[in-house]
C-alpha cells in the first residue's frame, strides 16, 4: 500500500483525473507519508471545494512538505479558502504552485494572508496580481542560502557527509509523454494505485 511507503520523498501524480472521490482516497494514504519533501498534484480536477476539502486534513500532516503543485485543478476562491489555513502551517514550504486555478481577486487574498509570515515560502506561482509578498520571498530565500553557505563553511573539507536514501514515485512515468488517457488513473484506477503502487510505478 502506498501508505506504508513512509521513506517516499518524492510523490508525482500529475494529470491523472483524481476528482474529488480520487483526492479523497488519497488523503487517507498521504497521511502516513510524513517523510515527502515534494508532492505533485497538477491537472487532476480536484475542485473547488470536494477535493480541497477532503486534502487539506491529510496535507497538515506533511510538515516536511517543501514543494507543492496544485496548478491546473480549478480550486477557485471556495478551494483556495478550504486549503489556505492549512498551507500556512506547512512551515518549510518553499514553493507553491497554484496556476491556472481561478483563484479571482478573493482566493489570491486569502492566500496571501495565509502566508503573510510564513518563515519559508520563497515562490507562489499562479498569482495574477503583484503579490505583497515579495519582501518576504526575498528575505527568506537570503536566509535559507546564508543557512546553507554557514553550513559548508564550518564544514571540514575531509568530513563526508551521510546520504539518506531518496525514494520517489512517478505516475504516468514522464518517458510515457506524449500523453494519453488510457494513461490516467481516474478515480476508479486510484484505489488500485494505493493498494498496488509498484504495479503502476516505478520506485
Amino acid at each position: 500500500s502506498l501508505a506504508y511507503l513512509t521513506g517516499l520523498q518524492t510523490l508525482i501524480l500529475w494529470w491523472n483525473n483524481l476528482g474529488t472521490e480520487g483526492a479523497a482516497a488519497l488523503a487517507s494514504a498521504l497521511e502516513r507519508l510524513t517523510g515527502l519533501r515534494e508532492l505533485n498534484l497538477r491537472y487532476n480536477d480536484l475542485g473547488a471545494e470536494g477535493a480541497a476539502a477532503a486534502l487539506a486534513p491529510a496535507l497538515a500532516h506533511l510538515t516536511g512538505l517543501r514543494e507543492l503543485d496544485l496548478g491546473w485543478n480549478h480550486l477557485g476562491a471556495a478551494g483556495a479558502a478550504a486549503l489556505a489555513p492549512v498551507l500556512g502551517h506547512l512551515t518549510g514550504l518553499q514553493s507553491l504552485d497554484l496556476s491556472i486555478n481561478k483563484l479571482g481577486a478573493e482566493g489570491e487574498n486569502i492566500i496571501e494572508a495565509a502566508f503573510m509570515d510564513h518563515p519559508a515560502i520563497e515562490r507562489i506561482t499562479g498569482l495574477d496580481k503583484d503579490t505583497t509578498l515579495s519582501s518576504l520571498f526575498a528575505r527568506n530565500k537570503s536566509a535559507r542560502e546564508a543557512r546553507e553557505g554557514a553550513s559548508e563553511s564550518s564544514r571540514s573539507p575531509s568530513t563526508a557527509l551521510p546520504t539518506e536514501p531518496s525514494y520517489a514515485l512517478t505516475f504516468p512515468d514522464p518517458a510515457a509523454y506524449p500523453r494519453s488517457s488510457s494513461f490516467e488513473l481516474g478515480e476508479e484506477g486510484l484505489p488500485l494505485f494505493l493498494d498496488q503502487p509498484r504495479a503502476l510505478g516505478s520506485l
